[in-house]
């Protein structure tokens, strides 16, 4: 999947993210150029534009199909935006009935309700979840109950907590303790959004500074009265 919608200041500067969006037909020839050297199908992520007097999307995507692009996912912003505003949803359905590949819709989805209403424009091929699943990942779970009119398999505190457990210590296995310890105070922070008692733990999370400081910090969340089973 090639990135073209990162519109982090030093991903742009050096020409990479969504300053790609500034120039179509470099994106048909990068795109050419892995299609060519992979077996495996090459998709492409961008944004509406670099700004609002170039919204350029349906351009870009035509660039990346006619090099061999497999699917094309849209941010409905600009770089300007980053991600200030509202995602355009009306530029999905456009760009999907204008390409001959699948397309994919992303920005603003941080509900299974966002997920469908996006999908009930039928010409859209599916949805991409980013910031919607930090610190919930059963949110694909829940949009998939809600498409199929299933109840909300809404997960459980303990659950919820035995997740990011699990999220910390594969953190710790890639990137070893310093870099996990420092790395996982945001992605915490993610994880507690939203519950009670929240803020105190958020608190606690942050003074974390190695495996052992995130093991009672787990074991401290555990023993909260909200995530003790209810009856």
């Amino acid at each position: 999947d090639i990135n073209c919608g990162c519109p982090v200041p030093k991903v742009v500067q050096c020409g990479a993210g969504s300053a790609l969006m500034r120039d179509p037909n470099r994106v048909r020839l990068i795109v050419r150029a892995m299609t060519s050297a992979v077996e495996i199908p090459i998709s492409i992520k961008i944004r509406l534009g670099w700004d609002d007097t170039s919204l350029n999307y349906l351009d870009v995507a035509q660039a990346a199909v006619d090099g061999g692009a497999a699917a094309v996912t849209l941010h409905a912003r600009t770089r300007a935006q980053g991600y200030t505003g509202k995602a355009d949803r009306s530029a999905f359905g456009i760009l999907a009935r204008a390409m001959p590949v699948p397309v994919f819709a992303s920005g603003d989805l941080f509900s299974p309700a966002d997920a469908q209403a996006i999908l009930s424009d039928e010409s859209v091929a599916g949805v991409m979840f980013a910031r919607g699943a930090m610190g919930d990942p059963f949110i694909f779970r829940r949009t998939k109950a809600l498409l199929l009119g299933l109840p909300d398999p809404v997960p459980e505190m303990a659950e919820r907590i035995a997740a990011a457990r699990r999220h910390f210590y594969l953190s710790l296995d890639l990137y070893g303790e310093r870099v996990a310890c420092m790395e996982f105070r945001k992605q915490a922070c993610s994880w507690l959004k939203g519950i009670r008692h929240g803020a105190e733990l958020r608190s606690r999370v942050v003074t974390c500074k190695n495996a052992d400081d995130y093991e009672s910090f787990f074991q401290e969340w555990e023993d909260f009265p909200s995530a003790k089973p209810q009856g």
